[in-house]
């Protein structure tokens, strides 16, 4: 059957016409598996529904896990319930790739890069707010399609602000996970095989671009992804998601440390000498570029630096 997917997502939002109920009814009949498919489609829509009384259709959702083979990680809770009620603000890494995507990125995408210590906003057609991190990339339509998925591709981070809109999911789509929500607001970490979610308030569904299995993750809950291996925990992890409000805060933080929150925050690789490795920092950061933060370093540290052809940078100074 032609066009199945917009047919089940017309059925279930009551405005198919009674042909082509008849001809999707008749589509049902002809196979157990074809009854399974319109059986798991129906549980996500009135599971993923924002109002009890009122389903809200997840078609592409729905149908990418129908088509894609079973994915069971060993140290993870599956759902295949509901994907999320309203969410309001999500804090969410995912690993994707641009190299190898098995989807197709159509022409007319637009396309935007960060170089290192770079953020951009990015304001989309339907309301959207994407705030882009240093050394990431950004693929998006000038214009979302009506009645289907916005879809966003991303290599890097990025913290999104969704706009509300129940019958068009918003997904984040990679080599190794897709991300959907409906209106919410998350950061997302993308990097080749690695996903990692964390939830601040609402919920959000994430699957392996391989599997079928959807795992929502609600307020304060962390999940990774790697390969076929999944965790969850409640324990968010606020240093991967501090660059979007351009906070830095250090109490008695050896440099070693330091440096790790910098690399993250910034995208930045750094060599630390030996005799600085030790020396224990307390600072507040807000909003600083990383040529005022090794600055302020220099001045309660004795810290130099000195930035390399590659854009890495060397730390050194005295034993503290």
């Amino acid at each position: 059957m032609d066009n199945i997917e917009e047919k089940i997502q017309a059925y279930y939002g009551g405005f198919l016409s009674e042909e082509g109920k008849q001809e999707l009814e008749s589509w049902v009949k002809t196979s157990d598996e074809n009854q399974k498919t319109m059986d798991e489609l129906k549980k996500v829509y009135e599971l993923s529904s924002l109002d009890a009384e009122k389903f809200c259709p997840n078609v592409d959702r729905a149908w990418q896990c129908v088509e894609h083979k079973l994915f069971r990680p060993t140290k993870q809770i599956f759902m295949n319930h509901p994907l999320f009620k309203i969410a309001a603000a999500v804090v969410l890494t995912v690993g994707l790739a641009w190299v190898g995507l098995p989807y197709l990125i159509h022409d007319n995408l637009l396309s935007i890069k960060t170089n290192k210590g770079e953020v951009r906003e990015v304001i989309l057609d339907d309301g959207t707010h994407i705030w882009l991190n240093s050394n990431s990339s950004l693929k998006y339509p000038e214009k979302f399609a009506l009645n289907k998925s916005r879809k966003v591709y991303l290599y890097g981070q990025a913290y999104f602000e969704v706009a509300h809109d129940q019958t068009r999911p918003f997904k984040v789509i990679g080599k190794s996970a897709v991300t959907e929500v409906l209106g919410t607001s998350f950061d997302l970490l993308a990097k080749r095989t690695r996903n990692e979610l964390n939830v601040m308030t609402g919920r959000v569904a994430i699957r392996p671009q391989e599997g079928k299995e959807i795992i929502v993750a609600a307020k304060n809950q962390r999940v990774v992804l790697e390969g076929k291996e999944a965790t969850m925990t409640s324990q968010l992890n606020t240093k991967t998601i501090a660059w979007r409000f351009g906070e830095l805060n250090f109490q008695s933080t050896p440099m070693t440390e330091v440096v790790k929150v910098l690399s993250k925050h910034y995208q930045i690789e750094f060599e630390l000498d030996q005799s600085i490795e030790n020396c224990l920092i307390t600072s507040k950061f807000k909003n600083k570029s990383i040529e005022e933060v090794l600055e302020i370093l220099g001045k309660i540290a004795n810290i130099k630096y000195t930035k390399s052809a590659d854009d890495s940078i060397a730390l050194t100074g005295p034993s503290c």
